[in-house]
């Protein structure tokens, strides 16, 4: 007989990791300034995070240029200290139809 019972509670007493998240960090913007504008990504110019955001700003970059980003966010560090959010992207410019990235 049970007074109270405990949700992800095992018989032994010990519980399982109840930190539930989803998938809310898909909507955490790697780019600083369009993350500060309300992730208006279309409203920023064409960069290596633009993979992420805004991919169409790629085709205005000037040509034969290439660029690297690098983004990590602790997430929900008080929770958890192992949990964390990084992100690398880059792009290179070839001619004037084609550009490569990579997320």
């Amino acid at each position: 007989m049970s007074a109270q019972s405990l949700n992800n509670t095992q018989l032994d007493g010990s519980r399982q990791n109840s930190l539930q998240t989803a998938v809310p960090f898909l909507r955490i913007t790697p780019h600083s300034r369009s993350g500060g504008m309300g992730n208006a990504g279309v409203a920023v110019e064409g960069d290596a995070n633009a993979s992420a955001i805004n991919v169409a700003s790629l085709a205005f970059l000037p040509f034969n240029t290439g660029g690297v980003a690098v983004s990590y966010s602790p997430w929900l560090k008080e929770l958890a200290s192992d949990m964390s959010l990084s992100y690398l992207s880059g792009y290179y410019r070839l001619d004037e139809r084609n550009t490569i990235t990579v997320v």
